[in-house]
């Protein structure tokens, strides 16, 4: 990558490779101490107009920051985030660049609040949810999950995701894709967490949220998932 940081074809390739290698948690350690992530986030930030590069970057990013607060930390620092952010919104027709985007900023956001603040602060909530306008029966960008991830902690974007548009997408997403149980999980994930402001709870029960959930219980009675976050979504917002 370092040799041929010229040849968009060879970095995608060399992100592919490098997502690959970090199924294993030896490797993953490994190139998580080496100068891949530097590497993998110049490539993106260089070529956020080369969607094989954006795609494969953000899917290596995603094996690497998974559970892992250094590695998260470490691609913030690299600054990963304003690169995924900005490939993000130069790919808007490709389901599939939007979904591996969507998933690396809710991996990244995934119990910090400080890149959950920096997601928000640097604008990643928007794309989010114009990926999911743009392909609304694309189970894959349906952003419950990264939108849940970024609103669980950090209060500021519950109000930025309210104030895109954020919760009438999420039911509109849960209501199109009533045959997705992930769908249906993560957007229970989602209107968990934003019901815990007075305002997005007032969106939500506009839009019909607590019947939109009881949906999706309803079409997946042995689903934990589904269940579990239902409940804790309807409890927020009912209670």
């Amino acid at each position: 990558m370092e040799k041929h940081s010229n040849h968009q074809l060879c970095l995608q390739y060399c992100c592919w490779a490098l997502k690959n290698l970090s199924l294993n948690e030896a490797n993953k350690k490994k190139i998580a101490a080496s100068r891949a992530p530097r590497l993998i986030v110049d490539a993106l930030r260089n070529y956020p107009g080369h969607a094989g590069i954006v795609e494969e970057a953000c899917g290596c990013i995603r094996k690497l920051v998974w559970g892992n607060a250094d590695n998260q930390n470490r691609i913030a620092q690299e600054g990963g985030i304003e690169a995924i952010i900005n490939g993000m919104t130069m790919h808007v027709s490709k389901a599939s660049v939007q979904q591996q985007c969507g998933l690396a900023l809710g991996d990244l956001a995934w119990s910090n609040e400080s890149n959950q603040a920096r997601i928000g602060r640097s604008g990643g909530i928007p794309p989010i949810i114009a990926g999911m306008h743009a392909h609304p029966t694309h189970s894959g960008t349906q952003g419950g999950l990264a939108l849940g991830n970024l609103a669980s902690l950090c209060v500021a974007n519950r109000k930025i995701i309210a104030h895109a548009g954020g919760i009438p997408a999420i039911c509109k997403s849960m209501k199109t894709n009533l045959q997705y149980p992930g769908v249906q999980e993560y957007g229970c994930w989602a209107l968990r967490h934003l019901a815990l402001d007075p305002d997005c709870k007032a969106i939500a029960i506009r839009e019909g949220a607590p019947q939109i959930i009881r949906q999706g219980m309803q079409e997946y009675p042995n689903r934990a998932g589904v269940q579990e976050q239902g409940n804790c979504a309807l409890k927020n917002l009912l209670g």
